[in-house]
Formats: C-alpha cells, sequence, structure tokens
C-alpha cells in the first residue's frame, strides 16, 4: 500500500512527463499548427482554459489543435492537415462524418421543425428501435450527454436500492459532474488507493479482485459506474465464467 506522499509524489511525476516540451518542439508545433495557435490565444480570452471542455486542453500539449471539417474517416484541422479520425467524437459517429443518409435524415426532420421542446412520435420510434437492439432495456430514457445520463442513473438506482454510496472503478470517465468526475486518469501506481480520491466514494481496480476499499463499500453501493460492455458478450458470459469482481457487483 502507498503512501499518500507517496501517492502524490506518483501524480506530480505523471503530470511532469506529460507536460515536458523542449523550446524546439514547441516551436516546430507552433509553426505547423501556426493557425490552430493564433485561434487558440484567441479562445483563451473568451473561453475558460481556452475551450467548452478542459480535456480538449489538457490533453494537448503544449496548446490544442483547432478542427474545421470532417468527411467520412478523415477530419482536418485549421491549418489543413488531414487526420485518419480515431476519435469518432468518442464513439458516436459509427458511421463516420457527413454520411449521406445521416445528412438526408437530418435535412428532412429540419422541414418540420428546429426543436419542438415537446414528446414526439419520432422519440417513441427510436426507444423501440434501441428496446429491440438492447433487450434488457425495459424503458428509455433520453439525454442531451452523457453527463445527464450517468446523473439520472445514479439518482435512479439511489431512489430504488435506498443506498447512498457509488462504485465507480479506477481511471473511468462517466461524465463531468461531481459525483464521477474524479480519479479519470489516475497514474496506474496510485489505482486503488484508499486515500484517491475520496473516501465517500468506493474505488475499484479493472482486474480480478476488489480493491479493500470497494470490498468495504459493496454491500451498500446503490450503483456500480463501469465501462459497458457488449450485450452480446454480457449475455453469453454465466456467473460461473465471470470475474471475481464482477461476481461481487451481484
Amino acid at each position: 500500500m502507498f503512501t499518500q506522499i507517496e501517492a502524490e509524489s506518483a501524480i506530480s511525476q505523471a503530470r511532469a512527463e506529460t507536460e515536458r516540451r523542449t523550446p524546439r518542439q514547441a516551436a516546430r508545433l507552433v509553426s505547423q499548427f501556426s493557425r490552430s495557435f493564433a485561434l487558440y490565444e484567441e479562445a483563451k480570452k473568451l473561453l475558460p482554459a481556452g475551450a467548452s471542455s478542459n480535456i480538449r486542453v489538457y490533453a494537448h500539449n503544449p496548446f490544442p489543435i483547432l478542427f474545421e471539417k470532417g468527411k467520412g474517416s478523415r477530419v482536418w484541422d485549421v491549418d489543413d492537415n488531414e487526420y485518419v479520425d480515431l476519435l469518432s467524437s468518442y464513439g458516436a459517429l459509427i458511421l463516420g462524418h457527413s454520411h449521406p443518409a445521416v445528412l438526408q435524415a437530418i435535412n428532412r426532420q429540419l422541414q418540420n421543425g428546429t426543436m419542438l421542446g415537446t414528446t414526439t412520435e419520432l422519440e417513441l420510434e427510436v426507444a423501440k428501435k434501441i428496446q429491440s437492439a438492447v433487450p434488457c432495456a425495459e424503458m428509455v430514457s433520453f439525454a442531451n450527454t452523457g453527463t445527464e445520463a450517468t446523473m439520472e442513473a445514479i439518482r435512479i438506482a439511489r431512489a430504488f436500492t435506498s443506498r447512498d454510496k457509488i462504485l465507480k472503478f479506477e481511471g473511468h470517465y462517466h461524465g463531468h459532474h461531481d459525483y464521477v468526475l474524479f480519479s479519470v486518469e489516475s497514474p496506474s501506481i496510485v489505482a486503488g488507493l484508499e486515500q484517491a480520491p475520496s473516501k465517500r466514494f468506493a474505488n475499484s481496480q479493472t482486474n480480478t479482485t476488489f480493491s479493500s476499499s470497494s470490498t468495504r463499500y459493496s454491500q451498500d453501493s446503490g450503483s456500480h459506474q463501469g465501462e459497458p460492455k457488449n450485450s452480446t458478450e454480457s449475455n453469453r458470459t454465466s456467473h460461473a465464467t465471470q470475474k471475481p469482481w464482477e461476481a461481487g457487483l451481484r
């Protein structure tokens, strides 16, 4: 078990390694991404930290690259550099950018109004499609963001179980609200420490055993926040073949 001082030292070392850039490297990047750099300098005067999401800033060193357009599997930045898009809007663009069928559907719907703000028949149709694809989805609740979805999931779990605590896997990201926005990029050396991030929440390493803190909290946890498994894989997996930490969540 690491001490708090050792944990803080490991985190500091990881941050220092991430932020390390020589002046020559920085100058080369500014030259290659000159318009991104100029726009980022302007953005810092208008947006907190220069972006609408802090991960867009802190995950890119020494400055974020600004993108302009996308087509299929490719995206282009404001300096006209071309990339293969492996991000895919964090998984939302499974058909790629500007797919003709998607554009046609959007244009067709726009003819019926920009945003009605009420329940529509189309909403029911989408809910039915989701239920047909996800057999365990007894009911469907739509949200604008993943943050809203996890907030609602935690709220429902707490109401249904009458349990207040939640269990979150170390290093996972589940939205921008205070219930889950901690230890989203913890160095592996400190994963699972009882001292981090808070004794109110239970941490679990994503390996074959519970950390001591998650074992202690598992009996009164109303919600377990983890990465979703493929539904087909889940259906094939029996309790007998599940990993010990998965069985502990039952």
